[in-house]
This record gives structure tokens, C-alpha cells and sequence, in this order.
């Protein structure tokens, strides 16, 4: 009881109350997860100081490492992204690792920091991860006309799926903004069928929205030709 009221203090930001209720349990596993709470809690608070104070101290490696994912998304948040990325490296748990570099580096891409997202996005140990990373990146390049780089960094992940799927959605990008005759020819290059034809019937809907009705049947016919429908 005294440690769920405990965490619920933290979650209000009643950080002192909650961490005068923490010290007063007896049980291990209900003070563990006061903790964490109270930890998570100085964290979004801005005290990250405080938070890995308190992080450091819990026993369990899940749960040290379940706190400092924590922390590090929003010291990257506060703008401290070396500090954030750096305490994301050091977690044993490798999906939160993952997890926690792939958020950090979408979030630079959000806010135009594209060079310091594709670096922290190399930094993913997973192939698959590191590929959906940097998919997001391109297609942020992209919103933002630059294209050329879009397409430099589509063409990096390792996994095939991912460069078709980033080439289509930039060639979608492309659509929109008027360049339809670079964004066929980037469609053209997708080696998959099956994302091609995703590509096509994208790129279709597109088209009938700006009115070009006559060449978005077309493309919906090249997709359908692709599946074999």
C-alpha cells in the first residue's frame, strides 16, 4: 500500500513526499519500484543529476537500466544529446539500448539536426533498427528539400526493405511538392515488387489529389500490374 502510494506521489511530482515514503519501506521489490518511480520522476522533471543519483543505487540491472532509458530520452530532449547518447551506450540491455539511440536519433531529425541523427542512428547495433532509423531521417531530409541527402542516406540501411521503402516515400515527398518526373524515376529504381507497386499506388494517390486523374489511373494500373492482380 505505502509503496503505491508512494509511486503515485513521484507520478504528481510530490517528489519529496514520495521519496519520505521510499525510506520508510521494508520490503525490497516495493522499494525498488518506489524508486524507479521517484527516479523516472526528477528525471522529467529536469533534476537528471538527482535521478542517476538514485538510479545508481537500485540493485537490479533491469531495473537500473529500465530507469536510465528513462532518463537518457529526455536529457536528449533538453538538448544535452551527447550526455543522453552516451548513457544510452551504456546500458547491458541491448532493446533498450536500441530503443533508446533510435528514439534520440529520430528526435534530432525532427528538429533538423540531421548530421548528429544519422551518427547516433549508425550507433544502433541492429541492422533492422539502424535501417528504420535512418528510413525516418531520409524522410525528414526530404520534408525539408533536401533531397539529394534524402536519397544518400536511403540508400545506406543494410536491409533492402528499407532503402525500397525510403525511396518510395520520398518519391511520394516528390510528388507533392511538383517534381513528378524525378519522383517516377526514383520509383523506377525500387528493386522489390511488391514496394514498387506500394510506390505506384502512393505516388497515384498523389496525383488525383492534385487532379491529375488521367496519369493517377495510370500508375494505379502499373501497381496492380506488379502484384499480379
Amino acid at each position: 500500500m505505502f509503496a503505491r502510494i508512494a509511486i503515485a506521489l513521484a507520478k504528481a511530482r510530490k517528489i519529496d513526499r514520495a521519496l519520505d515514503i521510499a525510506q520508510t519501506l521494508e520490503n525490497s521489490g516495493n522499494q525498488d519500484r518506489a524508486w524507479r518511480a521517484i527516479a523516472v520522476a526528477f528525471a522529467e522533471a529536469g533534476e537528471i543529476d538527482r535521478a542517476l543519483e538514485i538510479a545508481q543505487t537500485l540493485e537490479g540491472e533491469w531495473s537500473k537500466t529500465l530507469v536510465l532509458q528513462n532518463i537518457a530520452i529526455p536529457l536528449a530532449e533538453a538538448g544535452e544529446i551527447e550526455r543522453g547518447v552516451q548513457l544510452a551506450q551504456t546500458f547491458t540491455d541491448e532493446e533498450s539500448k536500441i530503443g533508446s539511440l533510435e528514439f534520440i536519433a529520430i528526435d534530432l531529425a525532427k528538429i533538423g539536426e540531421f548530421n548528429r541523427a544519422v551518427r547516433v542512428a549508425q550507433m544502433i547495433p541492429d541492422d533492422w533498427y539502424k535501417g528504420r532509423a535512418l528510413v525516418s531521417i531520409a524522410v525528414y531530409l526530404a520534408e525539408a528539400g533536401k533531397i539529394d541527402r534524402a536519397l544518400e542516406i536511403a540508400r545506406t540501411p543494410a536491409a533492402e526493405w528499407y532503402v525500397n521503402r525510403a525511396l518510395g516515400a520520398i518519391a511520394v515527398i516528390l510528388v507533392r511538392t511538383g517534381e513528378r518526373d524525378r519522383a517516377l524515376q526514383i520509383a523506377h529504381t525500387i528493386t522489390d515488387r511488391e514496394q514498387k507497386a506500394w510506390a505506384f499506388a502512393q505516388i497515384a494517390s498523389a496525383l488525383a489529389e492534385k487532379g491529375e486523374r488521367e496519369r493517377a489511373t495510370e500508375m494505379v494500373e502499373r501497381a496492380i500490374e506488379l502484384v499480379g492482380l
